[in-house]
């Protein structure tokens, strides 16, 4: 089997490429500029089976004007080529796995896959435009499935850039704490493509998120626990607006998430419980620094 990864640099991406590469898979790691040129990714995509689209400019940069530039175009441009790629490919992928984000949805209501209750700010947009191309797709060769990402947990991305504030005991919860954190560890998502790709049921939009309604209290305690370390301070949300800026608030204000579908489909969680996903993320994290 070959499978084309976009965005294959990220944190996703080079768990995804190394697991697939495990599996004996053939992966191709699908250059930036070539997401941007019709004809060359119509090219490249004559003969690959499967294509996990991750190419995107990190979120939790600072949402000034040209990152949002960034943020917006690498996505839904992206798709846009990607799609329009498949549609004039004379031997299409037989499948399209397409992130999106649960920050599609607002924060007001609970939301499963049927919830149209969509947010009507910027991530909202960006989600919404990143998904549109697939669902407009001429080519009845080409399977599509749009998991909306929670949180990832793993050993990088949020859980290494919180670690030494946590091990210098000053961690905290974002202001009262209660602020949801649908998540989903690495290994979970990286499962879902597994069963994704072996499992043609597998179609559409999928909310990829651990069962468990967990806060971000709960996310802190856990994270201090794993560290035997207290988490004492309350952190006001404004001075993670002021310090970070919006993007780091998409990860802390987030929508209460429900994987109707996944549950449904019967899919076996591996790490579906907050306290061994943190707790399996630093200890890959400490085997990743000894190597």
């Amino acid at each position: 089997m070959i499978i084309a990864i976009t965005g294959s640099s990220g944190f996703i991406g080079q768990y995804a490429k190394q697991h697939f590469i495990t599996q004996g898979q053939k992966v191709i790691s699908v250059p930036r500029e070539v997401l941007y040129h019709t004809e060359s990714l119509t090219n490249l995509l004559e003969g690959v089976d499967v294509v996990i689209h991750l190419a995107g400019f990190p979120i939790t940069k600072r949402w000034t004007p040209v990152n949002k530039r960034k943020i917006y175009n690498s996505r839904a441009k992206t798709s846009h080529n990607l799609a329009e790629a498949v549609n004039q490919a004379k031997n299409p992928p037989r499948l399209i796995i397409s992130t999106s984000a649960i920050g599609i949805y607002n924060n007001i209501h609970y939301h499963d896959e049927d919830s149209k209750d969509y947010a009507d700010n910027f991530l909202g947009e960006v989600c919404k435009a990143w998904e549109a191309p697939f669902q407009h797709l001429h080519s009845d060769k080409t399977r599509v499935v749009i998991p909306r990402l929670g949180v990832i947990i793993g050993p990088g991305s949020l859980i290494k850039s919180l670690l030494n504030l946590f091990k210098t005991g000053l961690g905290g919860k974002i202001g009262h704490g209660e602020y949801p954190m649908p998540f989903i560890h690495i290994e979970d998502l990286l499962h879902f493509y597994d069963e994704a790709i072996e499992n043609d049921n597998y179609s559409e939009i999928y909310n990829l998120v651990a069962p468990a309604i967990i806060t971000n209290e709960e996310f802190t305690k856990a994270f201090a626990d794993a560290l035997n370390k207290k988490a004492p301070f309350s952190i006001p949300p404004v001075a993670i607006n002021l310090i970070f800026g919006k993007g780091l608030m998409t990860i802390i204000n987030n929508p209460i998430v429900i994987p109707k579908r996944l549950l449904e489909a019967g899919f076996r969680y591996k790490k579906d419980q907050i306290d061994d996903a943190i707790k399996t993320s630093l200890s890959e994290l400490n085997k990743n620094k000894k190597q």
